[in-house]
């Protein structure tokens, strides 16, 4: 508990920024030259790399489930968990792991090249990443979304977390919206 507050603390007064979160995965075994938040690698071509890309990246395509699967397990953390600053922290390492698993997939498109996700890319990854989820955690996580604005001290609000609960709220509010809209 002491390392949420802590935490807390250090994302208010903006000392911190996501990528000091714990993650989820594993460490990466010993020959792998880099480790990605949602699992999956992506090398650059070079002749090494080609010939030992078949060991380490699955052949054909990948699921759109597998790539945000490290966001979709903390999304299921946000529902599970009782306490609601372990609700908020889970709610931003889920938007840190929806940025990350963007962050790869444009790396890999780009050939290694690394590019940062802008905010403008970020709203509509969400919610395409909502509307993909499991229609029932995500039904699951709106109410609790709802508390979690109740809740949200002044101070808290300011900072990451702030954001993070206003993408999600805004993400939500574009699908309620866009719902009963024939296309």
């Amino acid at each position: 508990m002491d390392n949420l507050y802590m935490f807390l603390r250090d994302v208010t007064l903006g000392s911190t920024d996501l990528s000091n979160l714990p993650t989820i995965t594993p460490e990466p075994q010993i020959g792998q030259k880099s480790q990605v938040k949602s699992g999956k690698q992506c090398l650059p071509p070079d002749s090494k790399s080609q010939n030992n890309r078949k060991k380490i990246v699955p052949e054909g395509p990948v699921s759109f489930k597998d790539m945000f699967s490290r966001a979709y397990k903390c999304l299921r953390m946000v529902i599970k968990e009782s306490l609601p600053l372990m609700k908020l922290r889970w709610l931003v390492m889920c938007l840190q792991a929806v940025c990350g698993s963007l962050k790869e997939q444009v790396s890999c498109k780009l050939a290694g090249k690394v590019r940062s996700i802008s905010t403008d890319d970020l709203l509509p990854s969400l919610i395409l990443f909502l509307i993909k989820g499991n229609p029932g955690e995500v039904t699951a996580l709106y109410p609790q979304l709802k508390f979690l604005e109740d809740y949200l001290p002044d101070i808290v609000a300011a900072g990451i977390i702030g954001f993070t609960v206003a993408q999600f709220s805004a993400a939500f509010a574009f699908i309620i919206q866009t719902d009963g809209v024939d296309t």
